[in-house]
């Protein structure tokens, strides 16, 4: 092959490699909702927590169970709403209003499950603490005894459209904080320190962490809650307050 001609090849391939990546890491970050440190929460993954969270909530006798609203037409929402709502002669734009709040809603409670897990997951890697798988299993067994057995937990997962990883999810967050807090007030800074001064250490922890990684959470348009460190004091949508995040919630003991 003639030196021009491989050069005008090798240059192709650059431009189709480059074409190839560009197209792919497009259509990853589309996918992404957020991203904090090097977790990705996928678009798809809260749209499944909406609809876990919708599940867990509590409907009347023989009542049809909700699904979570999906814009843009709501258009199974509305006609929940229009067959169980008891504030009878609402307007159909009334109605998409409704469902529209509670979309926004489950969105920000899915987004601040999800984010804050992944924040105590980054925190606890960053101070090389883990869960063991065994200690998952015990968690998950201990709820298997309070819910009455196999047949039950198996009831559960079907009521609340879940698995067990989602269930494990808030246990493992759990875990990991529990960990953080032990490692924290048993600190050689921490060990001499009153309980209302070692209350003032985890305050303090809590707080910072929560700077540190809401400046390292990215969170894409149409994805953006006080979480993320694109909000600059917007207005949180309809006025819905947020949750609480579990790291300001370290408590001494």
């Amino acid at each position: 092959m003639p030196f021009r001609d491989f050069k005008l090849h090798w240059f192709a391939l650059i431009l189709l490699a480059t074409a190839v990546c560009v197209s792919g890491c497009g259509s990853e970050r589309s996918s992404v909702a957020a991203k904090v440190g090097q977790t990705a929460i996928k678009k798809t993954t809260v749209e499944h927590w909406m609809d876990l969270i919708d599940a867990g909530a509590t409907t009347g006798p023989g009542q049809q169970e909700p699904k979570a609203p999906r814009p843009p037409s709501f258009s199974a929402c509305i006609g929940y709403h229009k067959r169980y709502d008891t504030k009878h002669g609402a307007s159909a734009a009334r109605l998409k209003q409704q469902c529209e709040y509670e979309y926004e809603k489950l969105k920000l409670k899915a987004l601040y499950k999800l984010i804050c897990a992944a924040w105590a997951e980054e925190d606890a890697a960053r101070l090389n603490i883990t869960v063991k798988p065994s200690e998952l299993a015990l968690r998950l067994a201990s709820l298997k005894r309070e819910l009455g057995g196999d047949a039950a937990f198996r009831q559960l997962l079907t009521s609340r459209r879940a698995s067990v990883a989602d269930i494990l999810l808030g246990d493992k967050e759990a875990l990991l904080l529990e960990k953080i807090q032990q490692r924290l007030e048993h600190s050689n800074e921490s060990r001499h320190l009153s309980k209302a001064q070692r209350q003032a250490v985890l305050k303090d922890y809590g707080a910072t962490q929560v700077r540190l990684w809401r400046a390292r959470t990215d969170c894409q348009r149409g994805y953006v809650v006080p979480l993320c460190k694109q909000f600059h004091a917007s207005k949180v949508p309809f006025g819905i307050v947020p949750p609480a995040i579990p790291l300001t919630e370290l408590v001494a003991g």
